[in-house]
């Protein structure tokens, strides 16, 4: 009896770390939404779902913002929406609050609901905040997707994940760094938009290419070259890596 007893006293202490681990206070790699994410394809991707973000969005009337994120199988999916303690969101009816949706990899569209009004607030954040709504659940592996819609002005906050290390996030928009906004299937890729790669790890390279629909292949890594086929295609890139990092892109 006392043994099984000292089993189940582990299993609760296991359960309550979990659950104390996943959290906004582990949500401290900060994504705020910009008008270039109204749009899902050019929304940020988080690399790793379970590696903690947290996800801003601000409006200053109706609107919609987006965010993707990564999971493997096997993982937890954690997520979790707040609001801001503030006199207009404090006061705000349920009903006008943003409306926040998870679309799952496989498709199926799930709309948070608000079932608490929990506050919470640390010394390093801006203010107080309060839990609408927190899931937690064995994710599908692949990219999921959030969408925030806002009807009026207001502000939402959404955690992603609980593990408290750095991360990669992938970010659209123009200039070296940022992934390319998607353009359509039939224009040729320029030279000049492809360039935008040249910095990125070879992850969010890949991730971006996937993203664009452009067909990705590795011509050179550390100075060996690789055999590779003489057609040219207006929707492929050929990258150059050296230690993990891209170098080079070239069209075709």
């Amino acid at each position: 009896m006392k043994k099984r007893k000292i089993v189940s006293l582990l299993v609760l202490s296991t359960a309550m770390s979990l659950l104390l681990s996943i959290t906004p206070a582990s949500a401290h790699i900060p994504i705020r939404l910009t008008a270039i994410a109204k749009e899902l394809n050019s929304s940020p991707i988080i690399l790793d779902g379970t590696i903690s973000h947290a996800v801003y969005a601000d409006f200053a009337r109706s609107a919609t913002r987006h965010v993707r994120f990564r999971h493997a199988a096997r993982e937890t999916l954690a997520i979790q929406y707040l609001i801001p303690d503030t006199a207009q969101m404090r006061n705000m009816k349920r009903s006008r609050l943003p409306i926040v949706t998870i679309t799952s990899p496989s498709g199926v569209v799930k709309r948070l609901k608000i079932n608490e009004r929990t506050r919470f607030s640390k010394p390093y954040l801006p203010q107080d905040y309060f839990y609408l709504s927190r899931v937690s659940k064995m994710a599908e592996p692949g990219v999921y997707s959030i969408s925030i819609r806002a009807t009026r002005a207001s502000s939402a906050l959404v955690a992603v994940g609980f593990k408290e290390t750095s991360g990669e996030v992938l970010e659209f928009g123009s200039g070296s760094g940022l992934c390319p906004v998607p353009i359509d299937e039939s224009d040729a890729i320029k030279q000049s938009t492809a360039n935008q790669l040249v910095g990125m790890n070879e992850e969010s390279a890949r991730l971006c290419a996937e993203s664009n629909s452009w067909s990705y292949r590795i011509g050179e890594r550390d100075g060996e070259f690789f055999a590779l086929t003489r057609d040219y295609r207006i929707d492929r890139i050929t990258v150059s890596i050296t230690k993990g990092l891209i170098t080079q892109v070239a069209v075709g």
